[in-house]
């Protein structure tokens, strides 16, 4: 990995850990869980065409790119 993107990555790890590790964060966090549909699977949309599928796909990966910066390892300085 190119070091300017690592840097640029533990850099945004940082930021999104110290916001979603307070309390307040953690209360957004659990809402977004629930309102990304993140423990349903995207292919369980029942009725859902292929955009209604990509939709809500597409708002499970916005919570899943949360959760990997939340539980990236980074070293504190």
């Amino acid at each position: 990995m190119n070091i300017e993107i690592h840097n640029e990555s533990v850099k945004k790890a940082r930021a999104y850990q110290q916001i979603f590790n307070t309390d307040e964060g953690k209360l957004v966090l659990d809402d977004l869980e629930k309102f990304t549909g993140f423990k349903i699977p995207a292919s369980d949309g029942g009725n859902l065409n292929a955009l209604g599928l990509a939709y809500r796909a597409g708002k499970r990966d916005v919570y899943i790119r949360i959760k990997q910066f939340l539980e990236m390892e980074i070293g504190y300085e």
